[in-house]
């Protein structure tokens, strides 16, 4: 059996974890709760194997709801606390709150002072994989549910040429389904840069950080290289983001 690449192996990692983000449930709708689907954020972990949770703490996810759309925002809570913060979760996912009361509740609940950017939690096994695995739960971490505006989060990290190709045709599908103009495709000068770009992903272990390099795609901005620095010592950030444009893209619509 061919062995998988390393390049091959990261691109899996993120497919898993977007193909998992299916599960979720759209707490947009009023009628949908979110005690009726089986999506849990703990199974992150499972999927990202380099990272684990802080003992003692637990993580899950509110959902928000805004004029101008919907997206989870996702939190990291003491296990002590778990029976009475996760009735005010379940109130405000299931949308219990009485209307008038809801954004203050809210808004006093993400402040309290033991709820945490879950981010600030994770402990890495301190290998290539895991700041690679830290970087993508970061930046991907978040991306299910999304409704309206927030759909601008759109970012996908291509590790592979392969899934770069897969891109490509995605792109001239949907531009045929909404009638996108011929301007708004890929033309053949583009395909040819994209297929000269490296996607393998980058690691450099430093003495005290970590320089990751990635390559994403967005519809409102095109292929684009990313380095990420993160903090070596806990609890481990994303402490600067240099990106430079490789080819260039714009869909050609706003929501």
């Amino acid at each position: 059996m061919k062995k998988m690449t390393k390049a091959k192996k990261f691109q899996a990692w993120i497919n898993q974890l977007k193909s998992y983000q299916k599960k979720a449930p759209d707490l947009f709708n009023e009628n949908v709760k979110k005690s009726d689907s089986e999506f849990k954020i703990d199974h992150y972990f499972d999927i990202l194997e380099n990272l684990e949770l802080e003992p003692g703490w637990l993580v899950d996810y509110l959902y928000l709801q805004q004029r101008l759309g919907g997206e989870p925002v996702i939190i990291a809570y003491p296990e002590s606390k778990k029976t009475e913060y996760q009735k005010i979760i379940n109130k405000i996912n299931n949308n219990e709150l009485k209307s008038n009361d809801s954004e203050n509740i809210i808004s006093t609940f993400l402040n309290y002072d033991d709820l945490d950017n879950y981010l600030d939690h994770l402990i890495l096994d301190g290998s290539e994989e895991s700041y690679f695995q830290f970087v993508i739960l970061a930046t991907l971490g978040s991306q299910f549910a999304l409704f309206w505006h927030a759909a601008y989060n759109d970012l996908k990290f291509i590790c592979t040429p392969e899934a770069a190709e897969k891109l490509i045709k995605k792109i001239g599908v949907e531009a045929e389904d909404i009638g996108t103009m011929e301007n708004q495709l890929f033309d053949q000068e583009s395909v040819e840069k994209i297929r000269k770009i490296d996607f393998e992903p980058k690691i450099k272990i430093k003495a005290d950080k970590v320089v990751v390099r990635l390559v994403f795609f967005t519809k409102w901005g095109g292929f684009i290289e990313a380095k990420y620095v993160v903090k070596k010592t806990f609890p481990h950030q994303i402490i600067e983001k240099e990106t430079k444009v490789l080819v260039g893209y714009d869909c050609g619509y706003n929501y």
